[in-house]
């Protein structure tokens, strides 16, 4: 009975041209052992963009067409196979999407021992350019779990508040209402930062940035300018107070 097994990276995945081709080369390796053959000419790839459709065939068109003919930004999917699924011979299939997750894998074989050794390769070699976020999960709620869990802590903040300063219940409400406003609209706003600048896909240039990676480069940069303006402008007015 041939066996099937599947894998890839959770959600997102960012990698280089030949990253992908690494992946494509290792898949021949692979299969090369368990048909004991060069591999290498059978495979075949398909690059869907926004603007054009690509097949390439073996792995030295894949890495020249995805060099000089796919525009990097405009990709949605590449889809890699290795081998012939007829009658049911071993292969192996690997996918890259814009959509979660984006890094797949199949492979299918009539040795089991074969496929959970492939996949064990497959795996890793995609989960070395995997992204995962670890606070990312606190940002997965449903907003309507977010407003409610917003709103008790503001709740209970506000009744403590009003409890120890004897504050009227109108400005308890009010301290809640605000509350869970602000944190609604914080909750929004890390979210939309996240979808924007965490792509699920991202095929980056030989040595290029994520773009995460770029944008918190440039908001730590931001972030220690202001930082030194207000130190700055501080020992400037406590020096102009002592000299006074």
């Amino acid at each position: 009975m041939q066996m099937f097994k599947r894998g890839g990276v959770k959600e997102r995945w960012a990698g280089s041209v030949q990253d992908i081709v690494t992946v494509a080369r290792l898949a021949a390796t692979l299969l090369g052992k368990v048909a004991s053959r060069d591999m290498s000419s059978e495979v075949w790839a398909h690059i869907d963009s926004h603007a054009y459709e690509l097949r390439l065939e073996g792995l030295s068109e894949l890495e020249a067409g995805l060099q000089s003919d796919a525009d990097l930004e405009l990709v949605r999917r590449i889809s890699i196979n290795v081998g012939s699924a007829e009658g049911g011979a071993a292969h192996i299939v690997t996918i890259f999407q814009h959509e979660s997750p984006a890094a797949i894998y199949g492979v299918a074989g009539w040795d089991r021992t074969w496929v959970e050794g492939a996949a064990t390769e497959l795996n890793e070699a995609l989960g070395r350019r995997e992204q995962s976020f670890r606070w990312e999960r606190w940002l997965r709620f449903d907003p309507i779990v977010a407003v409610l869990a917003i709103s008790s802590v503001a709740m209970v903040a506000a009744v403590l508040s009003s409890v120890l300063a004897d504050k009227a219940s109108d400005e308890v409400f009010l301290v809640v209402g605000l509350v869970s406003g602000a944190g609604l609209l914080l909750y929004l706003l890390a979210a939309r930062i996240i979808q924007r600048y965490t792509l699920t896909l991202e095929l980056l240039a030989e040595g290029e940035s994520t773009r995460w990676e770029r944008e918190r480069r440039r908001a730590l940069t931001v972030l220690g300018s202001a930082a030194l303006i207000v130190v700055t402008a501080a020992v400037y007015a406590l020096a102009g107070k002592f000299v006074g």
